[in-house]
């Protein structure tokens, strides 16, 4: 939003921009909140202590990305690696995965598919050869 000029154009990305950060936080920080509270507490879970565990998590998240000087760079070569296995690599092979499984006939497309997939993971990825 920063390029944009201001007005109703630059506040409505902003606040499209903040919204997407609030879902995908509590899309990521819930369940693991949930494991660690399981894993600490166990169950029933109490408000006080779910609530500590999320606002505790959320203080994390927004310390460690503050406190690193080049998170942003940082976060960029993690996306840069793990990008292309996330996108290409890890749909097919676990649909092929649960094909073999199962004992179900992968289709010709699928396969198809699946290949083109397998392919685009490692032939775009980063490799020591690259160097």
């Amino acid at each position: 939003p920063f390029s944009l000029p201001s007005g109703p154009a630059k506040t409505c990305v902003g606040l499209m921009l903040c919204f997407h950060i609030l879902v995908s936080y509590c899309l990521t920080n819930q369940p693991l909140c949930a494991q660690l509270h399981d894993a600490v507490f166990g169950r029933p879970r109490t408000a006080f202590t779910w609530g500590a565990l999320v606002v505790g998590g959320l203080g994390m998240s927004t310390l460690v990305a503050n406190a690193i000087p080049f998170f942003d760079d940082f976060q960029g070569i993690i996306g840069s690696l793990l990008g292309a296995p996330i996108m290409f690599g890890w749909p097919a092979l676990f649909y092929l995965r649960a094909c073999y499984l199962h004992g179900v006939q992968v289709s010709w497309s699928d396969g198809l598919l699946c290949g083109l997939f397998l392919f685009c993971l490692l032939y775009t990825s980063p490799s020591p050869r690259d160097s």
